[in-house]
Formats: structure tokens, sequence, C-alpha cells
């Protein structure tokens, strides 16, 4: 591993779990895991991490984290044969439930 690819993890780790740890702390698990849609109560959250100004911080936080971990674990023949793929999937499909989210 160069020493590139650490920093790329600790950085990306450390901010990505630091918005989902904030969005756990603050809507609890019936909040992430779409309790109201059972009937739970979950808090309207107009704080930290949702006025960091970017969308579904959680969903960002997991995209970070994903290209940091894949950053991480990338070595030449994985590159080779389509790693960075899997990691752009990986963040579409993070995407993908923030738009599902916005529109239903």
């Amino acid at each position: 591993m160069t020493r590139l690819q650490w920093v790329m993890l600790f950085q990306a780790f450390a901010v990505g779990q630091t918005l989902n740890y904030a969005i756990y702390k603050k809507i609890g698990k019936a909040g992430v895991y779409y309790g109201y849609r059972l009937g739970i109560d979950v808090p309207w959250v107009t704080g930290y991490p949702f006025n960091v100004g970017i969308p579904h911080p959680q969903y960002i936080g997991s995209c970070i984290t994903c290209i940091g971990v894949n950053a991480f674990c990338a070595c030449p023949i994985h590159l080779a044969n389509g790693w960075l793929s899997i990691t752009a999937w990986q963040c579409i499909a993070y995407t993908y439930m923030g738009l599902v989210e916005d529109y239903l």
C-alpha cells in the first residue's frame, strides 16, 4: 500500500463516518431505516449534519467512505480489471436512493 492510499483511507473514513454517525445520533435507528413509514415518530432535524450544505449527508458519507476504502484496497491488478467501476456503481446506488427519498 502506498502512503497516499493510507491517507485517503483515513481521511475518507473520518469524514464519511462522521456524517453517518451524526445521522444516527440525530434521528436514530428508526429514522435511518424508514421507521416513519411504519408510524414511528422520528424527529425533524434541521441542525448538523443536515445544515452542512449537502443533500443526504448519510449517503454522501457512505460514498466518501466507499471511495476511501476502495482506493485503499486497489492494487494494479484490481485497477486493470475495473475496480473503479465498482466504486462508481456503489456511489450511483447511493445517489439513486437519495433520489428515491426525494420523490417518494
